[in-house]
């Protein structure tokens, strides 16, 4: 579904083509790209296992806009800018 307002796009996807998230900022995507059947976590700690078992996660920073925006290492998910990012693996 298309955004309702392309020029503050927010639950839908945008004129770039992205998938925003309910405060209009980016999704975050990874995929398993060489097809072991799992996915390095993004957070270091508190969002599950360190390897997820799945061929694709999402994940959004949430109300603030900060956070986990690495592949991997970006520490504990319930400290600082990241306690209010939403994972789809959890």
């Amino acid at each position: 579904m298309d955004v309702k307002d392309p020029t503050l796009p927010k639950s839908g996807i945008g004129p770039d083509g992205a998938l925003y998230d309910p405060w209009g900022h980016p999704y975050l995507v990874k995929i398993d790209s060489n097809y072991n059947g799992s996915i390095l976590n993004p957070y270091d700690e508190n969002a599950g296992p360190k390897k997820i078992a799945a061929g694709a996660i999402v994940w959004s920073l949430g109300p603030n806009g900060k956070g986990a925006t690495l592949p991997s290492g970006n520490g504990d998910k319930n400290a600082g800018v990241n306690n209010d990012d939403v994972t789809s693996w959890q």
